[in-house]
């Protein structure tokens, strides 16, 4: 039987999928007002949305174990345990696993490969910085981009319906990934608009845009966690309803 496709239209509070990537976005800006810059002489780790990336990445793990646990396809457990140990490895770096909350100092010897003195991956020089760092962002941000909104919008606008056995069914993000994925790919684009043209932007405009995309690629993982996990308890729980009408059907004599 052919169904709508339920994982385009799960739908989240606002406050998590529209107004919380807006905040991100502006936050930045926030700070820039006189006065109101209260991370003025703060540690840039301890930041609110450094420490906002770390929460959501967390989070996101526990969504992600619940998930590997409760599918039952092969293929459907495969692909949140590897998300969730993508996710974990996120998180980990994000927190240069424990340093900067336990407050150790790595080697010298580990301080020569590491751009910023952390005991993370990503901060490796030479190839090891492109392949643990610049790879999986950019592949994240495709993803954000291609499966969070051009992919959902493309089935929905078709009207495109699917067997609740296909890949199609599950796979695909909820439209509510769509704004953090849209923010996550554009935050940046204005200070690239205006380095293409060999300009600069306004004093006010001008933000470093590495860790608000950071939280937004966060939340963007945060959102397809939360919006699959009630994707599969609503399919889960019409499965069950199913069932059940099935066994109470009277078989006439």
């Amino acid at each position: 039987m052919n169904t709508g496709c339920p994982s385009f239209k799960t739908a989240l509070p606002r406050v998590l999928w529209l107004y919380l990537p807006i905040a991100i976005c502006i936050y930045p800006y926030v700070l820039h007002v006189p006065h109101l810059n209260w991370e003025e002489g703060l540690y840039r780790e301890f930041g609110l949305i450094e420490n906002s990336t770390v929460v959501m990445l967390a989070a996101a793990v526990c969504y992600g174990l619940r998930l590997s646990w409760r599918v039952n396809s092969v293929y459907q457990k495969t692909w949140f345990i590897i998300l969730t140990i993508g996710t974990f490895y996120f998180l980990g770096e994000e927190l240069s696993w424990g340093q900067h909350l336990f407050n150790w100092h790595p080697s010298e010897e580990w301080n020569v490969i590491n751009a910023q003195d952390e005991t993370n991956l990503h901060n490796l020089r030479g190839i090891y910085h492109v392949l643990l760092d610049r790879l999986p962002r950019e592949l994240l941000s495709i993803a954000s981009i291609i499966g969070g909104f051009v992919v959902p919008m493309y089935f929905i606008k078709r009207g495109s319906t699917f067997d609740s056995r296909s890949f199609n069914h599950w796979i695909w993000p909820s439209y509510v990934c769509g704004v953090t994925g849209l923010l996550a790919n554009s935050i940046a684009l204005p200070g690239k608009i205006a380095h293409g043209l060999h300009k600069q932007l306004p004093p006010f405009f001008r933000i470093d845009t590495g860790e608000p995309k950071e939280a937004l690629l966060a939340l963007f993982i945060l959102l397809y966690m939360i919006a699959s996990s009630k994707y599969f308890s609503q399919t889960t729980a019409v499965q069950s309803s199913d069932a059940n009408d099935t066994d109470s059907v009277d078989v006439p004599s």
